[in-house]
């Protein structure tokens, strides 16, 4: 993926299939019953969930902001004005954290 790739890309399965893999590290699937689906490590277990909605819906963001400050960039929950507007608040911080995590974000 280039980064206009990145920025091209609408909200919606295919923006929140690239957070789960890249920005979460979660590996996805396309089930023929259940759709998209992320698996999560919970205790050395493997738990099959639907994909979260990240960038669409502000509470599934918030996990996309708190992976990034684990990851150590504090700054994480500013980025819902990345684009200055051209975004929503979920895609603007979806779009920064896999340009980050994927060493393309250039101030």
């Amino acid at each position: 993926m280039t980064k206009d790739e990145i920025l091209a890309m609408k909200p919606g399965k295919e923006l929140n299939k690239a957070v789960a893999e890249h920005v979460m590290g979660r590996n996805v699937v396309k089930d023929d019953t259940f759709g998209y689906m992320e698996r999560h490590i919970i205790d050395n277990n493997s738990v099959w969930d639907n994909l979260l909605e990240y960038s669409e819906d502000m509470s599934a963001t918030q996990l996309v902001t708190e992976r990034m400050t684990s990851l150590g960039h504090s700054d994480a929950h500013t980025w819902d004005q990345y684009g200055g507007g051209t975004y929503t608040q979920a895609e603007a911080i979806c779009k920064r954290a896999i340009l980050v995590v994927l060493g393309m974000f250039d101030e």
